[in-house]
């Protein structure tokens, strides 16, 4: 029963628009209802053929677990079998993003300067990693830059124009002309984390606005956006015309936080949660994505390799 129950928990706030604390962590925790629905299944299948109270409950909750483990394998199938891009152009562009609250500049020097990163999208930054990752981004040949607070972005190629999205985030818009795949329009997100449900809604609804109101072409959205596609935000910000790394390369789960070693009752806490993401309009293609732990740091970072679709 406690299984069943735990199986329902994490199923039914991934099917509502939830604007709670609870409701936004419990719907991020949906994938792990795979395992307790089929945990469910094995604990009662052998109780269904006993006659009886206990032989009808069994078979009520064997259905409604399969019932809730088609749900979940639906929800996960795309990352997993999800359509690869075909007829790829001859350019790329390497993007990666961190979350650089935390973490060693030195490594993540030596991250972009060995995955030879175009685009560096950092976010969560106060004015001393801002400050490191500016330097860093120098040395390493990314020299057009947006660091006026918020979150940062330094590119190889020029960088023409940025706008602030959201007051409550740090997310901003940044036009980046002359790459090998065109010109580009980079989405750097950063939404308020959603423990604060109010402001993280308020968030969303501004980059939805802001980016559901432009066409979804030559666009590649980036960061930490606090959220995991099980959340209904990010769900509508991918209907905008977008499609997610993860899903084009067929990568699966990429559990990107907690990645700092943290602990809890003595036991180490691995990352659970799928909050960093890369975008990208359905003219462009991911071919690669490769999962970066950088030393120090509370998040993994995301290396993308992205071309131009062939018409």
């Amino acid at each position: 029963m406690v299984l069943a129950l735990t199986t329902l928990v994490l199923t039914v706030p991934r099917l509502l628009d939830t604007d709670t604390a609870y409701g936004v962590f419990l719907a991020a925790l949906a994938p792990f209802g795979v395992v307790t629905a089929l945990l469910t299944l094995a604990a009662t299948a052998p109780l269904v053929r006993r006659a009886g109270y206990a032989g009808n409950a069994a078979q009520a909750i064997c259905l409604a677990a399969g019932a809730m483990l088609a749900l979940h394998l639906a929800w996960l199938a795309p990352l997993y079998i999800g359509q690869r891009a075909q007829g790829v152009g001859t350019g790329r562009i390497v993007l990666m993003t961190q979350n650089f609250e935390t973490g060693n500049a030195a490594a993540l020097e030596r991250t972009v300067r060995a995955q030879v990163v175009d685009i560096l999208v950092i976010c969560d930054t106060g004015s001393s990693q801002r400050a490191a990752a500016t330097r860093l981004a120098d040395r390493a040949g990314l020299r057009y830059q947006v660091t006026d607070g918020g979150s940062a972005v330094f590119s190889r190629f020029p960088i023409v124009e940025t706008t602030r999205i959201s007051a409550g985030g740090s997310s901003r818009t940044v036009l980046v002309r002359d790459t090998p795949i065109g010109d580009l329009t980079v989405y750097a997100l950063h939404p308020t984390p959603g423990y604060n449900a109010s402001k993280w809604g308020a968030d969303y609804r501004q980059i939805n606005a802001v980016i559901g109101a432009a066409p979804a072409r030559n666009s590649i959205i980036a960061g930490d956006l606090n959220a995991t596609a099980d959340n209904a935000p990010l769900r509508r910000l991918i209907s905008n015309g977008y499609a997610d790394a993860a899903t084009q390369v067929r990568s699966g789960l990429q559990f990107t936080w907690p990645a700092d070693n943290r602990s809890v009752a003595g036991l180490r806490v691995p990352p659970v949660f799928t909050l960093d993401h890369v975008l990208t309009s359905k003219d462009l293609a991911v071919t690669q994505l490769r999962t970066i732990s950088l030393a120090g740091a509370d998040h993994r970072g995301l290396v993308t390799t992205i071309g131009r679709r062939n018409p």
